[in-house]
């Protein structure tokens, strides 16, 4: 049995461990309400279109309430999703200050209220406003460092390792603690987890079959709930 020391000093290796990912789930950015001075309320139906790969940018999207996916496919046609923008996300903040095309997807998953921002309005409250400019650079830093670390992880990490890396991502994000488990207040679909992780909803189904075997997870009306932490972080 571990000693009371052990066990905190457990708990601090597995927070380190948590704070050190960058997950690819974007949300409250923004603090509090984007200026309404800036940009137009837009409401998106689930599928709607935002933008396409290889389209010119001209114009970013500030999340109000809903959630937009951006999503690109591989040279054999698989879909990986890149990034879930929730609630005080911005998405394409980059590309248009940079005026660059691009490279993916996006489209919203449910009914979603966004702010449409043309280029001239976001340079404004860029140079302007300096807890918006700031708040944005946070936001466009933390979306290369993900990218990144999903670019080198689908290079380098198993399919199993990057399941029990967004689970992890997932629990940062969406988790609330109960007796025994981290529960992710959060639904994903097999084939939107699938996506997520680039591999295929059968290779997603064997691996959560072996993670609920060695009690490492459960599902809990669709929800995902960790067991073991440690298991998944290591």
């Amino acid at each position: 049995m571990q000693t009371k020391c052990e066990i905190q000093q457990t708990a601090d290796t597995l927070q380190t461990l948590k704070s050190e990912r960058t997950p690819r789930i974007f949300t409250d950015f923004i603090h509090g309400r984007w200026p309404l001075k800036y940009g137009n309320t837009v409401i998106k139906q689930k599928g709607s279109m935002i933008a396409e790969a290889g389209t010119p940018v001209s114009e970013c999207w500030y999340v109000f309430s809903g959630q937009l996916v951006t999503y690109g496919y591989s040279s054999s046609g698989e879909k990986r999703v890149w990034g879930i923008y929730r609630k005080g996300s911005v998405v394409f903040a980059s590309e248009c200050l940079n005026r660059q095309n691009t490279d993916v997807f996006c489209e919203a998953s449910v009914k979603t209220t966004l702010i449409q921002i043309p280029f001239s309005e976001l340079k404004t409250a860029f140079d302007s406003n300096f807890s918006v400019s700031g708040q944005l650079m946070k936001m466009i830093s933390a979306e290369y460092a993900a990218y990144f670390s999903f670019t080198r992880d689908l290079c380098t990490k198993s399919a199993f390792r990057r399941v029990c890396d967004i689970l992890a991502d997932l629990s940062s994000v969406f988790g609330e603690e109960e007796p025994g488990r981290t529960m992710i207040s959060y639904r994903l679909s097999q084939q939107s987890f699938a996506d997520f992780a680039g591999i295929n909803r059968v290779t997603l189904v064997r691996i959560l079959k072996e993670l609920r075997e060695k009690n490492v997870i459960e599902v809990v009306n669709g929800y995902y709930a960790i067991k073991d932490m440690r298991a998944i972080l290591f």
